[in-house]
């Protein structure tokens, strides 16, 4: 389950009222960044050995829908796996 971090919103009044209100909507909940601070990426895949983000997913991820977020979450026991086998 990814970890999820409530965005204020000023208007979640408004939204509970007309039914609005959404895990995907401006005053969602976002999917939170997996980087552990150790910013180091494998030469042979490009993958951060930390987070399993390549450099452009880590410096896309604040403007990222939680869609490709979620996305990149749910691949990273695949990419675990190739950063594995790229170290043998």
């Amino acid at each position: 389950m990814p970890q999820l971090t409530q965005s204020l919103c000023l208007s979640h009044d408004v939204h509970a009222k007309v039914g609005t209100f959404n895990l995907f909507n401006h005053c969602e909940m976002s999917i939170k960044s997996p980087c552990i601070d150790i910013c180091k990426f494998d030469g042979k895949t490009g993958l951060c050995i930390g987070c399993l983000r390549t450099r452009d997913e880590c410096k896309e991820w604040k403007k990222m829908k939680n869609t490709r977020r979620q996305k990149i979450i749910d691949e990273r026991p695949r990419r675990a796996a190739k950063l594995d086998r790229a170290a043998k």
